[in-house]
């Protein structure tokens, strides 16, 4: 780090079999760029792993046998699914048969993608070169979950550029179903995806935000709501502060189907879509379910849908937490929290929640939630504090 030859680059957390793992990167020197960096390793069935390397800015991926590691079949171009560069950020996860990524698929690391593949459904990626659809973006997580695969991510904010450059944390979802536009219109691109900003404020109106999103939970199941948990932070250049907010994925997708923003010329600032400027059936939603039930196919989307689409993927309601404060506030003199990790059948009885982050400088804290109607209260129990960079002095 710039700060301190004793801070620990944390690149994630994660829970196994009840053990908590935390996943230190090897720091290289620049040079060591063109080794082989492993940036894909998940499982793609019971018996197989998906694994995706750098290659020397080539990348390239393979199937593995999950007990024995031996390959499987022959290497696949890993465009659009593994960064060129190492240090460009990446998700990717497995639904079914069909491989949805996030990264940087490019050589220089200009062309940002979200993309699905491999599966017996076409290709289909966001609009190339348009800050609409995303804007130097740095993925997070990656959330299967009902119709939709959900992405977290943070990026350049277009709606404030006229202003100053503003990171902001996002949700982006798209179908699982969707089967792209038409030869005329978002032709082998989503015709589903939709991005909203992420709130997580110390008061509900405050203007003190935290905008660097760091680490995302899985879906957690707790009193018959689905929740996620956000890691997010202030900027480097800010009053130092971590906070862990809860967000209801009920709540995320209400936001979802709220008005859409736009931009009617470069020079002019973001705007409410007018309900009468909309076309009907609502875009934004999966082929076959509510108001686009009559629609077995994306492709049948009509011409006008799909133009309203390829301009409109800004929603103008952000996805707010479930409770008012953030459910974990952490202030210390330059140090911030990165990685967390959520073990949802702690205890001897298996029915807590106990919620691992760490911080920059290796401090790890475990926090029991506290559990009500709406999943968590606004206040996690602290329960222990330990220095992970000193276990082994």
């Amino acid at each position: 780090s710039e700060d301190s030859e004793n801070t620990m680059e944390i690149k994630k957390l994660l829970t196994m079999d009840r053990t908590l793992y935390v996943a230190i990167p090897l720091l290289l020197p620049f040079q060591d760029k063109c080794a082989n960096y492993i940036k894909v390793l998940i499982k793609r069935d019971d018996d197989t792993l998906f694994v995706c390397g750098t290659n020397a800015f080539n990348p390239t991926c393979r199937n593995y046998k999950k007990d024995s590691l031996e390959p499987e079949g022959d290497t696949i171009s890993g465009k659009g699914i593994c960064p060129y560069n190492p240090m460009d950020a990446n998700v990717a996860l497995f639904s079914g048969n069909e491989l949805y990524s996030a990264t940087t698929s490019d050589l220089m690391g200009i062309d940002p993608v979200i993309y699905r593949s491999l599966g017996n459904n076409p290709n289909l990626r966001t609009v190339k070169h348009d800050s609409r659809w995303l804007k130097d973006p740095r993925f997070i997580h990656a959330v299967d979950y009902g119709n939709y695969i959900y992405f977290f991510f943070q990026e350049v904010s277009v709606e404030y550029q006229s202003v100053e450059k503003v990171i902001l944390p996002r949700i982006g979802r798209v179908c699982k179903n969707d089967m792209g536009g038409n030869m005329a219109v978002l032709d082998k691109h989503w015709t589903s995806f939709l991005k909203t900003r992420l709130i997580c404020a110390v008061h509900e109106d405050s203007s003190f935000h935290f905008n660097i999103i760091q680490s995302v939970s899985h879906v957690l199941h707790i009193n018959g709501h689905d929740l996620i948990l956000a890691l997010l932070t202030t900027p480097k250049n800010s009053i130092p502060g971590s906070a862990i907010c809860a967000f209801d994925l009920v709540d995320i997708n209400q936001a979802f189907s709220r008005p859409f923003k736009e931009q009617k010329s470069s020079t002019s600032v973001w705007t409410i879509v007018p309900d009468d400027e909309v076309p009907t059936p609502r875009p934004g939603s999966c082929a076959g379910y509510g108001s686009l039930e009559k629609y077995s196919s994306s492709t049948e989307f009509p011409k006008e849908y799909l133009q309203f689409m390829r301009t409109h993927v800004l929603v103008a309601e952000p996805g707010e937490p479930n409770t008012k404060h953030p459910w974990f506030l952490w202030t210390t003199d330059r140090d911030f929290l990165v990685a967390l990790a959520v073990d949802n059948a702690a205890g001897p009885k298996e029915d807590h929640t106990v919620v691992y982050a760490v911080s920059e400088n290796g401090i790890l804290l475990k926090l029991l939630a506290q559990e009500h109607g709406k999943g968590f209260t606004e206040n996690g129990i602290f329960l222990e504090e330990m220095n992970i960079s000193e276990l082994e002095k």
